[in-house]
């Protein structure tokens, strides 16, 4: 007699969907009392670029006004100097931005005549750049040269060009300065991003973000560029309580 055959069922178990979502959260990971803070407001921030020409360019003066001249380099076959000199030159504000000769480089050699042409060596404002190779400029001080041309031939290296830019942007940066070395801004592992809560400063018990760090101490002091403080303050002495914050994502679910 063949058994019965019994069937066993297995109830299938209903799940919820689990939604799971990311959720940034503002976590304390640091906190210390400094004793040697000093903050400033938007500081003047200036970076200094120096030319590294491979080509030599020829000197031209102005006749009538001998402290007029044109640096020319429309001889040079190199595309990376053109582009050199076009970047230096393309921004500049014709009559109030200036440049200088580096040192060292203004050197010429002219068999026909000696001169002193170290007084090339100067700051200039610059007047015009023409054809992307062509640029002149005004002695800020006399030049006293007898010769009408400087020829690129006879320069002993090409001449470099410096000039100071200040960058152009409408963000406002604040720095604060930290003395001491212990406890110093390293230590708490701070990084752009990061926002800082002050507490117990004349004029800044605010949070402000960390917009660029900079790494360890130079000439006794180590430095953070944060957004708008209120005001400017020196706080060598005084104890300041200092959290960092950095914000982190986590996940949660329903």
């Amino acid at each position: 007699m063949q058994g019965r055959k019994t069937q066993s069922y297995r109830k299938r178990k209903k799940y919820d969907k689990v939604e799971v979502k990311e959720q940034s959260k503002s976590v304390l990971i640091g906190t210390k009392t400094f004793h040697g803070l000093v903050f400033q407001q938007s500081p003047k921030i200036e970076f200094i670029k120096t030319s590294r020409l491979k080509s030599r360019c020829s000197v031209i003066f102005n006749i009538k006004d001998r402290n007029t001249v044109m640096f020319d380099w429309s001889v040079t076959n190199e595309p990376d100097d053109l582009e050199e000199l076009n970047s230096f030159f393309s921004q500049l504000t014709p009559e109030k931005s200036t440049f200088v000769v580096k040192k060292g480089t203004g050197e010429y050699l002219n068999e026909l005549r000696s001169q002193d042409t170290k007084t090339l060596e100067k700051t200039y404002t610059f007047l015009k750049f023409i054809d992307n190779n062509k640029v002149i400029a005004k002695a800020n001080s006399d030049l006293d040269l007898l010769d009408e041309i400087f020829l690129a031939d006879y320069f002993i290296k090409p001449l470099q060009i410096t000039i100071t830019e200040t960058p152009n942007t409408k963000r406002t940066v604040s720095r604060i300065f930290n003395y001491t070395k212990d406890p110093n801004f390293s230590t708490m592992n701070m990084e752009p991003g990061d926002h800082i809560e002050f507490i117990g400063t004349g004029n800044n018990d605010i949070s402000v973000t960390i917009l660029k760090t900079y790494n360890g101490f130079k000439n006794g002091k180590e430095t953070i560029d944060v957004s708008t403080i209120n005001s400017d303050e020196n706080l060598v002495g005084t104890p300041v309580l200092v959290k960092c914050y950095r914000t982190k994502t986590i996940l949660t679910s329903n």
